[in-house]
């Protein structure tokens, strides 16, 4: 069976979604006293540099765990990588250092949140650097039984 298909509409599902929740930010969350909102928020931006920092010491283990299966990314050369795509690459990837700036947290549904965020990383692929460029970062959260996972990265580089 063609599962291309099924897989690009999924995609472009998930991108509309994203596109649409960062033009329309709204917080499902007001309910929540502040401080349950701002405990949501903190446990968001921490797993989000879990992920980060699985990737930094070689953990493919505990990156798949952030991860639902069907994760994908969209790194901002174009590419779009799965989670067994981004997991086969962690072994060859150096993130010699990373930092992460006016990181922002939306919860377009009480199941959703989207983690916005500036990042410059310096990393190497086997042994080749990467050029270092600022990027604006997000990534799609999604809630289930087994608490937050992550379900989507995308990267867009900033003009120089």
């Amino acid at each position: 069976m063609d599962y291309s298909f099924h897989n690009n509409y999924k995609m472009k599902k998930y991108i509309l979604f994203l596109l649409l929740s960062l033009l329309l930010p709204s917080s499902c969350t007001n309910d929540l006293p502040q401080d349950k909102q701002d405990n949501l928020i903190g446990l968001l931006v921490s797993l989000e540099k879990e992920g980060w920092e699985a990737c930094k010491r070689h953990d493919t283990i505990a990156f798949a765990n952030l991860c639902t299966n069907d994760q994908f990314e969209i790194w901002g050369d174009g590419q779009i990588l799965t989670v067994r795509d981004v997991i086969s690459q962690i072994p060859d990837t150096e993130i010699l250092e990373y930092s992460m700036d006016n990181i922002e947290v939306f919860f377009p549904t009480d199941e959703t949140a989207i983690v916005r965020y500036k990042i410059l990383s310096k990393v190497s692929y086997k042994g080749t650097l990467i050029p270092s460029q600022w990027m604006i970062a997000s990534s799609v959260w999604v809630k289930n039984k087994n608490g937050w996972k992550f379900a989507m990265y995308q990267e867009t580089p900033l003009p120089k």
